[in-house]
């Protein structure tokens, strides 16, 4: 799923509108918010290293969780039914931020250490369906 939301994020973050036909493709609007949000978090950075950390960082660091008043994907992804499925989902969400981060990184530097324009791009542009994580 992460490699398919890498793969689909330059023409996925083009839309205004996107059809939710199952879980995957809930799971694809998470995805492409985060790497969203990333970008905009590696714009600032100088180098190669200085940004894999920032991303690291934001990777495993608290975000917001399906059913928090700041969730922004409350149409999309439904709040916990318990604290034991929030746990869960908290945790399976930071193993896919964690993974992104990990595959990210590789794209949007290229080998020299400096950023990769074409995909540093889409750190300027407003969020995929008129939604953004805050950063």
């Amino acid at each position: 799923m992460v490699d398919e939301a890498l793969r689909l994020f330059r023409a996925n973050v083009l839309f205004r509108n996107f059809e939710l036909l199952g879980g995957g493709d809930r799971l694809l609007v998470y995805l492409t918010l985060f790497i969203h949000l990333c970008l905009k978090r590696a714009a600032g950075k100088a180098g190669k290293a200085e940004g894999a950390r920032e991303l690291q960082t934001l990777a495993s660091g608290g975000h917001v969780s399906p059913g928090e008043p700041s969730w922004p994907l409350t149409q999309v992804i439904p709040a916990a039914k318990s604290s034991s499925e929030l746990e869960s989902v908290k945790g399976y969400l930071r193993q896919l931020r964690e993974c992104v981060v990990g595959r990210l990184v590789d794209r949007i530097y290229n080998e020299d250490g400096t950023q990769n324009k074409h995909w540093m791009q889409y750190s300027k542009r407003k969020g995929f369906m008129g939604k953004e994580f805050s950063s």
